[in-house]
């Protein structure tokens, strides 16, 4: 009987022979690695779309909580410092960048003014021909308004974001400031939460994923925190090199990713039922060329400020490891990569349970349930996947097989262990998640939607 694979790149369904169990070999669609399971993994018949994860009870009331929470969080922990040579660097790295904007500027110039320009000073030179006096009028002024567009255009839609009151989640933003005053950085004032699996911040602002959250423990979670304040620890030019990142990001947004424009468009030409999408295929070539006459700027952006970008991702990962140690940090790593593949598993899933109105109440319960099924085999192809992967030249980030290298080499034991599930942190998890779960179908899904087709999610946390 043939075995069942999903490769961990593109996510594609396999079908191998059984003499191949507990081999690894190369997708033939996209070339990725993929381990296959061992055959008593493959023989095990598939659990139900909501099989629960282990049991992880804390039958603990909010002061027992507190207490193993944060009487933990305590010890001497080692702070960043930046040398003044560093901050030198940034800081010329920071003048360079502010170049990008003003070539940026001058790049939609060149077309609007050339525009202008053809108008007022062709018709002496190519008479009075409408096709050659408004034909360049016309694609000047279209390009150079589509230059415009990463300024304007918004982001995908991935789910309604929820800001948190701090009463609501008063264990959770006491811990989150306590980690940053460990680190001598700056606690956000906003928290928010969603339906998807990420993680991220800026100087004020926190946003947590609340299916990452049900398939982490504490202390992860904890070391995901202390990195997003290690990149703005005072008196480590965090001030500037956040300043470097927005604008090499906004550039590399711009070039590398979608926005919301992008996604609909994108949908439009490639679905075969849609008659408007063969019209919209003119606006996706000129999206395209818009990402071509943007792409040195990105690469400037790389060239300026890659290095010192990935010194400052090595420090906030220094924050992590001195935090939760060296081994809790590669873990970490490690839970991850099986997360985002689980949430791939559960995002294609999604599509058929919304056509037989079957889908999960509870999209973190879900994750959870879906990562609790991976075969132990599988994951260390994941593990070993991603240890493969270089440092790209200039790159604003460095490669995670560089990142866990850094980490065994500071050897830290760390001074926070908490195993407890990071959901302790909210007082009513569950009620949260499942009002974020609605709201991200809600986004991805479209009415119609109605909330009595929901399904329980059964979970033993």
């Amino acid at each position: 009987m043939p075995i069942s694979v999903t490769c961990p790149q593109c996510s594609t369904t396999l079908k191998v022979k059984d003499e191949l169990a507990g081999k690894r070999g190369k997708c033939p669609k996209c070339q990725g690695a993929v381990q296959i399971p061992a055959a008593s993994a493959a023989e095990t018949k598939p659990a139900p779309p909501f099989a629960p994860q282990p049991a992880k009870k804390t039958s603990l009331s909010a002061e027992e909580r507190r207490a193993r929470v944060l009487g933990l969080l305590s010890g001497p922990m080692e702070k960043l410092s930046a040398p003044f040579s560093f901050r030198l660097r940034m800081f010329m790295a920071a003048t360079a960048t502010c170049l990008l904007p003003a070539l940026y500027a001058v790049l939609v110039t060149l077309f609007l003014g050339g525009a202008v320009m053809w108008f007022l000073y062709a018709p002496s030179i190519v008479g009075s021909g409408a096709v050659l006096l408004y034909g360049p009028v016309a694609v000047l002024l279209i390009i150079g308004l589509a230059l415009l567009k990463p300024l304007i255009a918004p982001r995908p839609a991935k789910g309604k974001v929820k800001s948190l009151a701090r009463d609501k989640a008063p264990l959770l933003f006491e811990f989150v400031d306590k980690i940053a005053a460990a680190l001598n950085a700056e606690g956000p004032k906003q928290i928010t939460v969603d339906g998807n699996p990420d993680f991220h911040g800026s100087r004020s602002h926190l946003h947590i994923g609340l299916p990452l959250v049900a398939c982490c423990t504490v202390d992860q979670l904890a070391g995901m925190i202390a990195h997003e304040c290690g990149r703005h620890v005072k008196g480590t030019a965090s001030g500037t090199a956040s300043f470097v990142r927005g604008i090499s990001h906004f550039f590399f947004r711009a070039v590398k990713q979608r926005d919301a424009w992008d996604e609909s468009i994108y949908a439009a030409t490639t679905s075969r039922r849609s008659v408007l999408g063969k019209l919209l295929w003119p606006l996706r070539i000129l999206f395209s060329l818009v990402k071509i006459l943007l792409w040195p700027l990105m690469y400037l952006g790389q060239l300026f400020s890659g290095l010192l970008l990935q010194k400052t991702e090595f420090d906030a990962d220094l924050c992590q490891i001195r935090l939760i140690g060296s081994g809790p940090y590669e873990a970490t790593f490690r839970t991850l990569r099986v997360i985002d593949f689980a949430w791939k598993q559960v995002q294609a899933d999604l599509v058929f349970q919304h056509k037989e109105n079957q889908l999960p109440d509870n999209l973190p319960r879900q994750l959870e349930s879906a990562v609790a099924q991976i075969p132990d085999e599988f994951r260390a192809g994941l593990a070993v996947e991603a240890d493969t992967t270089e440092t790209a030249d200039f790159a604003l980030m460095p490669a995670e097989k560089d990142r866990l290298a850094a980490a065994i080499a500071a050897a830290s034991p760390g001074i926070y262990s908490c195993p407890l599930p990071a959901t302790v942190l909210f007082d009513d998890f569950d009620s949260l998640a499942k009002d974020v779960t609605w709201d991200y179908y809600l986004v991805e899904l479209g009415p119609p939607l109605e909330r009595r087709f929901l399904q329980p999610v059964v979970s033993g946390a």
